[in-house]
């Protein structure tokens, strides 16, 4: 193991990890462009062999793409002691249905067992979300995963669904969590620490803004409010670049470390191995009080962000898969 890696670790349910993850939609979905299915998997494996040992994937991610290459890292580097996540697609979570989804993701991943299975998405408003739930407890006891939790909840809805658990708990919740994206500061923090979950963040770079990037290149920036919030920020990106500067990691370090002090578990997307070593960065230095301060100062206003709430809840679920098939 990496000797940046060799301290602190955190857990998720019952799992211990590193607490930054692997992210993999930018792997594969075409929203994010070109790139190669070797330089993925590469970039995956050398991530494990870093240190790394959470990796975070979802059947939505080029509609399975992302978990056959999850499943060749794997392969090629063993799981043994990896926390594998994917997803069960919100429009796709309905009665009689979840089983089949979390079979087929495990079959792509080629594991025994799923380490944490999540519904992405809250399903539609026509969609009994309890026994949605019920079927998700259900494959820890056909031994097809071994956690659950939920994505894009926040702390009201989080709430009223986690009345419908009846054996096993729910231990994390998913959400878009960053610099330029503070909103679940306000209520759900307090929400999962009370429950004793973990919150797992999401656009942790803001699509790359807070690693520098500035050009919209793809898909996934162009329909991005946080990218362009993060992008346009001149006050936050120099301070980025001052504290990145004084510990000698690159900006992308800055904003994980940031994640990661503040309580969450940041995912940060990879696709060429060249990725990797932010992460690894971020996990060998700590920010100091008053640097923390600043980026806090500086990015108060985003607490006051609306948080991802998900208008397609209103539409038929068969709609908006077709509709996620055309760009995911």
């Amino acid at each position: 193991m990496s000797e940046h890696l060799s301290g602190k670790t955190i857990t998720i349910g019952d799992w211990r990890i590193k607490p930054v993850g692997i992210g993999t939609w930018q792997a594969g979905s075409r929203m994010w462009g070109t790139s190669t299915a070797e330089e993925a998997i590469n970039a995956i494996v050398e991530a494990l062999s870093s240190g790394l040992n959470f990796i975070d994937t979802a059947e939505i991610y080029g509609w399975g793409r992302s978990e056959l290459l999850v499943g060749e890292a794997l392969r090629r580097y063993g799981s043994d002691d990896v926390l594998v996540a994917t997803k069960i697609a919100g429009c796709n979570a309905r009665p009689g249905y979840v089983v089949k989804h979390a079979e087929a993701s495990r079959r792509r991943l080629g594991v025994d067992a799923i380490g944490l299975y999540q519904l992405h998405w809250p399903p539609s408003i026509y969609t009994d979300e309890c026994r949605i739930i019920w079927e998700l407890e259900s494959l820890i006891d056909k031994g097809l995963a071994h956690m659950i939790g939920v994505c894009n909840y926040d702390w009201d809805e989080l709430e009223k669904i986690l009345y419908c658990t009846r054996k096993y708990e729910i231990v994390s919740d998913q959400v878009e969590y960053s610099l330029v994206q503070r909103a679940p500061e306000r209520r759900l923090f307090e929400t999962l620490r009370k429950h004793g979950m973990t919150l797992i963040g999401w656009g942790t770079l803001a699509k790359g803004a807070l690693a520098g990037k500035t050009r919209v290149d793809n898909m996934a920036r162009l329909l991005d409010p946080s990218f362009y919030a993060a992008a346009k920020n001149w006050e936050l990106q120099e301070a980025i670049r001052e504290i990145a500067e004084k510990h000698g990691v690159s900006r992308a370090a800055v904003a994980i470390r940031w994640s990661i002090e503040k309580g969450a578990v940041p995912l940060v997307g990879l696709r060429r191995r060249r990725h990797v070593k932010s992460l690894v960065e971020a996990l060998g230095f700590s920010l100091a009080g008053e640097e923390l301060e600043r980026l806090d100062r500086i990015t108060r206003r985003y607490l006051g962000r609306g948080f991802t709430r998900v208008a397609p809840r209103i539409i038929p679920n068969i709609i908006v898969c077709a509709i996620y098939r055309l760009f995911l």
